[in-house]
């Protein structure tokens, strides 16, 4: 087992009363995980990509940003 790796800092929600929190991707055993912790109810942990080779592959596109005149 590899040591976390930090790829970025983001906000999320608590899974259980969905107040807004500071949330950490990382890197561990090659896959990417959103850690995340409510003052109230505590740590949290999501696998959000299976490999981080290709989450950093896919997170380096840049879309073209279309603005829309109404």
């Amino acid at each position: 087992m590899t040591a976390p790796l930090f790829l970025s800092r983001t906000l999320s929600v608590c899974p259980v009363c969905l107040q807004v929190v500071e949330a950490n991707l990382i890197s561990k055993d090659n896959a990417v995980y959103l850690t995340k912790e409510c003052h109230e109810h505590g740590a949290s942990e999501l696998k959000v990509w299976p490999d981080v080779e290709h989450y950093r592959w896919m997170n380096s596109f840049a879309f073209p940003l279309v603005l829309l005149r109404l």
